[in-house]
């Protein structure tokens, strides 16, 4: 028995579970098992408590490990989402990540062009391989299936809309214009005014835009966007609402 409490709850919940195996992934320890509602997978940070119980059970001899997350990219195995064929376009360098860090174990070249490569796997478009697209920005795209081309360009649409929301607050984030790897010194744009933090404590500034700082921060480290990571450092710049056209 494992006493779990899910990201967003503050319920905690007693669960019977029947450990099948552990799985490690992005610095994460998982445990897969199967429940009352069938086989289930638990982040072992989220899990608060357990105890061993005296009732016996057995893995099925069908059961294998490997062929369970075959079709998956990392941990996630939503059955609403049905393996199929996915095509990547590759640009610039991230053709040479792609051949030696593989999407997935199907993975295959299948066409080249100018400044592209296009590659084939076969597995699920979960939310995790979704984001992980996302993360590679304008370096990496899908071709195919249209409809999950289509469902990266509403997210992104959301994130543009994110930015504009924060511009229009008159918030701009520093970017960063050089980096010296010798001397680790990172020189960023320069902007007046008074950092966030001091016009949140000033209550000049509703929480709300403070929040969506926070948010940019977030999607900012998944994109690899270069911009200062640290939300201290974002500056009011002024107070008048700015207009962007995008």
């Amino acid at each position: 028995v494992i006493d779990y409490q899910k990201y967003g709850s503050t319920d905690v919940s007693e669960r019977i579970i029947e450990p099948y195996f552990l799985k490690y992934h992005k610095r994460r320890w998982y445990i897969m098992a199967n429940t009352a509602d069938g086989n289930r997978l638990f982040s072992f940070d989220r899990v608060l408590g357990a105890r061993i119980l005296e009732d016996k059970f057995s893995i099925p001899e069908t059961f294998n490990t490997r062929e369970y997350f075959a079709d998956c990219f990392g941990v996630m195995r939503d059955e609403r989402y049905p393996a199929q064929r996915i095509v990547l376009r590759a640009f610039g360098n991230e053709k040479h990540y792609m051949n030696d860090l593989p999407v997935h174990h199907s993975q295959k070249e299948i066409a080249k062009g100018d400044g592209y490569v296009d590659y084939e796997i076969f597995m699920r478009p979960t939310s995790d391989f979704i984001a992980h697209v996302m993360s590679r920005g304008q370096w990496l795209k899908v071709v195919s299936p249209q409809s999950l081309a289509d469902e990266i360009a509403e997210n992104l649409r959301k994130t543009l809309e994110m930015y504009k929301n924060i511009c229009k607050y008159g918030i701009k984030v520093p970017k960063m214009l050089r980096k010296d790897k010798k001397s680790l010194a990172i020189v960023y744009e320069y902007i007046g005014g008074e950092k966030c933090s001091v016009m949140l404590s000033k209550s000049d500034i509703e929480e709300d835009v403070f929040t969506k700082l926070f948010e940019i921060y977030r999607m900012a480290r998944f994109s690899k966007i270069d911009i200062n990571y640290l939300p201290e450092f974002y500056k009011f710049y002024n107070k008048i609402f700015i207009k962007m056209s995008f």
